[in-house]
């Protein structure tokens, strides 16, 4: 099976060494169980046409938004004109959707379109900007045309087929698979274990510093754990537009000795912050999965995740942590406050979070469920053909 791929992320054409994440190695993974995988990307820079192994191949396109649209159109129509393209699939409905709706509109292929949020007819996401209304149109369009939608947590299907009335046997559940043995066998940061020493109790938050993760949430949250238990330590790994932010709302909560910034780190180095926390949170005010609430759970580390993350079903499920309502900081400290209360508990559901992933979530386990997602996707076309 030969697919089409259109996708944001320019990690793809980045130099493997210089990559934050392990998407090239997801992908060469993907590519194994199909004929090719051509994927068309937003490039920043000008940068040619690189093959990441003999069956994936990445085309960049223009950056711009309107360019990025027009340039992606045009590389893809060269390949579909070029190579035999069974599905089209796009990672989100808004841009890549577009360039994917146009590409099956005109050579009637299937499509399948990708949704890593729960942001479509989400009044947090829609009051962000007022260009998200025009988007949130896009999208909703864009959804009701695809031949299938791959969510990553079950209730955005259910949601939205719901709202947009899509039948439900279009949504297809497939969570982003994660290298699982990487992080359960990283060995702890000397570094890092010396620099936090002076501290009891790690908490620990990673991911962009941006409005959507509420890591202001975490902080206000700390206020109200730190007179309790003061030698613990929250350690805010990313960075992003609201950093400068965050270090002031610290500061004027009087908490700035016991939050710590640690800016950008390397994707290679992100186990070690796992290894060395006692409890990872993840505050999102919206949030379609949350792959480092797996990354924590594969350290056999609890996790405190949002209502609104689509983690949160496995969380509850599998009871390796806790959800809290996403608008309620004091709620989210009395979770904390109960975890650093009570250690054996947090290590039983490390160890269950730990289990269940490495049986669920493998990057190994899951990478065929990508083709067979595709294949569904053709089915789904028959199926309509045959019925129409």
């Amino acid at each position: 099976m030969n697919v089409l791929m259109i996708s944001l992320d320019s990690t793809l054409v980045t130099d493997k060494e210089k990559a934050i994440e392990d998407t090239q190695d997801r992908h060469i993974l993907y590519g194994k169980y199909l004929s090719q995988l051509f994927i068309v990307v937003r490039s920043g820079k000008s940068v040619k046409a690189r093959k990441l192994s003999d069956k994936v191949t990445v085309y960049p396109a223009a950056s711009g938004s309107f360019f990025f649209v027009w340039d992606a159109y045009r590389i893809s129509s060269r390949i579909c004109r070029q190579n035999k393209i069974d599905v089209i699939t796009t990672q989100d409905p808004l841009l890549t959707g577009v360039v994917g709706y146009l590409i099956r509109k005109k050579f009637k292929i299937p499509l399948n379109v990708q949704l890593h949020g729960n942001y479509l007819n989400n009044d947090v996401w829609l009051k962000q900007s007022k260009l998200n209304y025009l988007l949130n149109m896009v999208g909703n369009y864009i959804v009701k045309k695809a031949d299938s939608i791959r969510v990553v947590a079950q209730r955005i299907g259910q949601r939205l087929a719901s709202k947009l009335n899509i039948p439900a046997e279009k949504f297809i559940t497939l969570p982003v698979p994660t290298n699982v043995a990487k992080f359960i066998n990283y060995q702890q940061d000397e570094n890092l274990k010396e620099k936090i020493a002076k501290f009891e109790n790690v908490v620990l938050f990673v991911g962009r510093l941006s409005k959507e993760k509420n890591v202001e949430a975490l902080l206000v949250a700390a206020k109200k754990v730190l007179p309790t238990y003061p030698r613990t330590s929250f350690l805010i790994v990313g960075d992003g537009p609201m950093r400068e932010d965050l270090q002031k709302l610290a500061g004027r909560l009087e908490i700035g000795q016991n939050a710590s910034f640690e800016g950008s780190v390397s994707y290679n180095n992100v186990p070690g912050y796992y290894h060395s926390c006692d409890i990872l949170v993840l505050p999102s005010k919206h949030e379609g999965w949350g792959r480092v609430a797996i990354e924590g759970l594969a350290c056999g580390k609890p996790v405190i995740v949002s209502d609104a993350c689509g983690v949160a079903e496995l969380v509850l499920e599998r009871e390796c942590g806790f959800t809290f309502p996403q608008d309620s900081p004091g709620i989210l400290a009395d979770r904390i406050m109960y975890l650093l209360e009570n250690p054996k508990i947090r290590e039983k559901m490390g160890v269950r979070g730990r289990e269940y992933v490495k049986e669920t979530m493998d990057i190994e386990k899951n990478a065929p469920k990508f083709a067979e997602l595709y294949r569904r996707t053709v089915e789904l076309v028959e199926k309509k053909c045959h019925s129409g």
